[in-house]
């Protein structure tokens, strides 16, 4: 099965990947989200600039719907609790290693959409 075509990341623009996890928070009311992470590289840049630390945020479903391809194997070890105020629920995720997505007006990167 072909998760991405070949030359997919030689298109023109920006092709910016998220390093680290530094937490977040998601608003199941709303549908909003905010995560922090180390830093955002955009590998189309020669010199590999580094922005960091930087936020991923947005709309929920609008962040799934955009994700194009997933690259390398499952990696399903998020599993700990999630919570605050002292409360907390056991909680669990995953994804492929890299997930590429699509540009969409309710996802942000770093400030930008």
């Amino acid at each position: 099965r072909t998760l991405m075509e070949a030359g997919e990341l030689q298109k023109e623009g920006k092709h910016l990947l998220l390093l680290g996890y530094r937490g977040g928070q998601v608003n199941p009311k709303t549908g909003d989200f905010v995560f922090q992470c180390d830093g955002i590289i955009d590998v189309a840049d020669p010199n590999l600039a580094i922005y960091q630390p930087s936020i991923f945020s947005g709309k929920i479903l609008s962040a799934l719907q955009a994700i194009r391809a997933g690259v390398g194997g499952g990696c399903y070890d998020a599993i700990g609790t999630c919570g605050k105020g002292g409360q907390s629920v056991p909680s669990s995720g995953g994804s492929h290693r890299y997930l590429l997505l699509d540009r969409d007006e309710h996802v942000t990167l770093g400030g930008e959409q």
